[in-house]
């Protein structure tokens, strides 16, 4: 299925304490399969935030959203020109080519199909 891997700055406690900020606090994440770093789906998935100081009170939230979107059109890659001799006093040869190749990098399945030609 296909996904991307998203990183934010989250909130942290280290960095603060080095600014030398005395604040207590801890972060809890609305699920633990959505912390910086994690592998989200296509579409959208909402994440939210809590700071709650270390009685277990909540002090703050927020919510954002991230959108993971495939903007990216299925490559084809096509055989070469062919050229063909025909053989003496004929007007036609038979051709055969390798059927073209697609790729989507978002890993969905691609439906090929001939629209001209024999």
């Amino acid at each position: 299925k296909p996904s991307s891997v998203v990183h934010w700055q989250a909130y942290n406690q280290e960095v603060l304490k080095q600014q030398g900020s005395d604040d207590d606090f801890d972060v809890v994440y609305s699920d633990a399969s959505v912390a910086p770093g994690s592998q989200f789906n296509l579409g959208r998935t909402a994440v939210t935030y809590q700071l709650k100081d270390k009685s277990g009170n909540e002090i703050t939230k927020c919510d954002f959203i991230i959108t993971v979107k495939d903007d990216e059109a299925p490559q084809i890659q096509c055989p070469g020109d062919i050229y063909i001799m025909t053989e003496y006093n004929k007007d036609r040869a038979m051709v055969k080519w390798i059927q073209p190749e697609v790729f989507d990098n978002g890993g969905q399945e691609v439906q090929l199909q001939q629209i001209g030609g024999p």
